[in-house]
């Protein structure tokens, strides 16, 4: 096989819509590895929220925060914070309009509204660990994505205010905040050169609009379907969904020939 390294996106593509684990994708995962290609995450969560998913997995290589941040055994390998001055400043915005903010670090993840709907609303859906509440000013720690809450006929005064920020709705009344020019292909690139593994020999796996850079500049892109349409139209390829196993499926059966077929569980 041609392809020495494999990046998964985490919702929609690793996880299922109601945020389970199939077994099969974990098989499918193994069985990459087994074969000497290293498997990343390549995703909009945070480390915190993604800890979980690594570990189930045995990964230790993740592009985070849409390609904020790259680490490989917890070593930065590429990093494109957001500058704190801009923190600083949206804080004071979001105090006065009384929205919701989670910033992400490499280490800490931190909310100033715990009780904000839109926060709870998203954050029940992940069902990840919630943050700490932010306690006190902002002490100039790196900030690699921002999640902002709030109702969504008001993101764009946020949007006008900082032309130097990437902003992009995920759920209802959410939105992800990076550093304009930020994507999960930037963050790939700086394991690659870490690994000496040209793109040629990448293949990603994606579902979303925070997708498409990298579908276009693997080898292979894949898209899952039932995803955006914009990710399948960036991919070389479009499988099923994860609920149908569908990574362990073009894994098994169109990169790894010949393997055993994924038993049927009933």
């Amino acid at each position: 096989m041609r392809f020495r390294a494999a990046f998964f996106d985490v919702d929609g593509t690793l996880l299922t819509k109601d945020m389970r684990l199939p077994e099969s994708v974990k098989r499918a995962v193994a069985l990459l590895r087994e074969h000497g290609v290293v498997v990343g995450i390549a995703t909009g969560r945070s480390y915190a929220h993604t800890e979980d998913v690594m570990r189930r997995l045995g990964i230790d290589v993740a592009v985070l925060n849409n390609g904020g941040l790259a680490l490989r055994e917890g070593r930065i390998l590429g990093h494109r914070p957001i500058r704190p001055e801009r923190i600083e400043r949206i804080l004071e915005d979001v105090r006065e309009a009384g929205h919701g903010i989670v910033l992400h670090g490499k280490d800490f993840t931190v909310v100033n509204k715990p009780d904000d709907a839109y926060f709870l609303e998203a954050y029940n859906y992940l069902r990840v660990p919630f943050p700490n509440l932010l306690r006190g000013p902002y002490l100039g720690e790196p900030v690699y994505q921002i999640n902002l809450f709030c109702p969504e006929n008001e993101v764009q005064r946020y949007i006008e205010a900082y032309p130097d920020l990437a902003f992009r709705r995920w759920f209802p009344g959410s939105h992800d905040v990076n550093a304009a020019g930020v994507h999960k292909a930037e963050g790939i690139a700086a394991v690659l050169d870490e690994l000496g593994i040209s793109w040629d020999e990448v293949i990603a796996f994606g579902d979303a609009d925070n997708d498409v850079h990298m579908l276009r500049a693997a080898g292979l892109g894949v898209a899952m379907d039932g995803g955006m349409k914009v990710a399948r139209d960036a991919a070389d390829v479009v499988i099923g969904r994860p609920e149908e196993d569908a990574i362990w499926n073009f894994v098994s059966r169109e990169l790894l020939q010949p393997v055993p077929a994924w038993p049927d569980m009933g």
